[in-house]
């Protein structure tokens, strides 16, 4: 009976056929190319892809967590607005001017306090609505804040237009906040 015996020949070993008794070099190719070809296998990359897109991923949520300094942000035409539009909220006017800091979540949404103090920090008031003449319809979220002089402070602004998929306003916005409060109240009656 013959024994299997390697090749001398680099990438290749030679086996026995135990079946005919013939001996045939059968190359061995790296694991990550394709026989016949210089290509990757397909799954050679995934696996390394894999990890690298997951520690990007992880890395850039990390930094976004933790980052306190933001991008800049001009509340200059924000301020002049709310100014204009929200006469019986004097404070929140303050508020808005206290904003030179932005961390952008996505297309919808943009956070004006840093993404690190939410935890601590994030004590929701409410939303109010604001028409932009360029973003549309805005949706600030208003935050309890007993840090500031004014008790609030503007937690962030989410672009009611492009959430919608349509314009809006904000009068059209209040009156459905209206309409679904009177519905509420039908529905469970307080004494």
């Amino acid at each position: 009976m013959t024994t299997p015996t390697t090749s001398t020949r680099p990438g290749s070993t030679t086996a026995v056929d135990a079946g005919v008794g013939a001996l045939r070099e059968a190359p061995i190719y790296p694991p990550d190319r394709k026989p016949h070809t210089n290509q990757l296998h397909p799954t050679a990359m995934d696996h390394r892809t894999h990890h690298d897109a997951y520690e990007q991923d992880y890395l850039a949520w990390y930094l976004r967590s933790t980052d306190t300094t933001g991008e800049p942000f001009d509340p200059s035409l924000l301020v002049q607005l709310a100014y204009q539009q929200w006469k019986d909220h004097p404070k929140l006017v303050v508020a808005f001017a206290r904003c030179t800091a932005q961390w952008p979540s996505s297309a919808y949404y943009t956070y004006l306090l840093a993404p690190a103090y939410h935890q601590e920090r994030w004590r929701f008031a409410g939303s109010l609505f604001l028409d932009h003449p360029t973003w549309g319809t805005l949706a600030v979220d208003v935050l309890h804040d007993t840090n500031s002089l004014e008790g609030f402070t503007i937690g962030g602004i989410e672009f009611l237009d492009l959430v919608m998929g349509r314009a809006t306003s904000a009068g059209a916005m209040n009156s459905a906040r209206l309409r679904m409060q009177v519905v509420r109240r039908a529905q469970y009656p307080t004494n």
